[in-house]
């Protein structure tokens, strides 16, 4: 189990490896979205809020920023499958279309976008909420409850920036926070840019981290009902102790029945 603190809320976090029961849940959820990682962050995700509480403090996954949650998934897919990312994509030039590889260190990626407080900004003293200065323009930063609603389509990007803006602004004030909120929290889902090996093309890459982070790790757990049988057939063990095994000693036990059974 590693420690980490989040960049935006300064929490810090334990995180563990999943175990059979979340391959399960990750190969039987219908959706790879925030509502998924929240599910894996109760299971999997301790958080203590300063070094005199205790380890188990429970918190509320939907209040926490955007990029606090994004950071906690790539903390849980360098727990689960290490610090390097790799990608493939296209490029898309006209003639060329070479398969193109990206690829970069997960703590490299969270250094590069710290968060940082802007000029004429704010944060009001226990509040989850800032204010520009010389106005009473309050807001907050989006969060999962916000995200939560844009994937199950119940609201718009433009209702967003309504319900984190307390008052009516004009298009330059809200032009004006967006980019403070930029500042405060960086998303981490954004466009890399990069150049093409072959025909030397600019080109660009969109890294959604929910997607991507839990598509890894269900892609990961897919022998998980393979492992559970062959486990259950040689060792006799119930479904409940199999589930319960973390899931890298649960692929080794797997991986050796599969290599003596083909030197049979």
């Amino acid at each position: 189990m590693s420690t980490h603190r989040l960049p935006v809320s300064g929490l810090q976090v334990s995180v563990q490896q999943p175990t059979g029961v979340e391959d399960l849940l990750l190969q039987e959820a219908r959706n790879l979205d925030m509502g998924l990682a929240f599910q894996l962050f109760d299971r999997l995700v301790r958080v203590s809020r300063d070094a005199g509480t205790s380890p188990d403090t429970a918190v509320s996954w939907g209040e926490l920023s955007v990029t606090d949650l994004e950071a906690l998934l790539l903390l849980l897919r360098r727990e689960v499958l290490g610090d390097l990312i790799r990608a493939e994509t296209e490029c898309a030039a006209a003639g060329c279309k070479s398969r193109v590889d990206v690829s970069f260190h997960i703590d490299e990626y969270l250094a590069d976008q710290k968060p940082r407080v802007p000029r004429g900004v704010a944060k009001i003293e226990g509040e989850r909420t800032y204010r520009l200065a010389k106005s009473d323009v309050r807001f907050r930063l989006p969060n999962g409850e916000d995200m939560s609603a844009i994937d199950r389509q119940a609201i718009t990007k433009r209702e967003l920036m309504q319900r984190c803006i307390q008052a009516e602004v004009s298009a330059r004030v809200r032009q004006r926070i967006e980019r403070a909120m930029e500042a405060l929290a960086p998303r981490l889902s954004r466009t890399m840019a990069g150049e093409c090996p072959e025909c030397h093309a600019t080109m660009k890459f969109h890294f959604y981290v929910t997607p991507f982070v839990l598509r890894e790790l269900r892609d990961h757990a897919a022998t998980i009902f393979e492992d559970v049988h062959l486990l259950a057939v040689y060792y006799k063990w119930p479904e409940e102790d199999i589930l319960a095994l973390p899931r890298s000693r649960r692929l080794r036990y797997g991986a050796a029945l599969r290599d003596q059974g083909s030197a049979a």
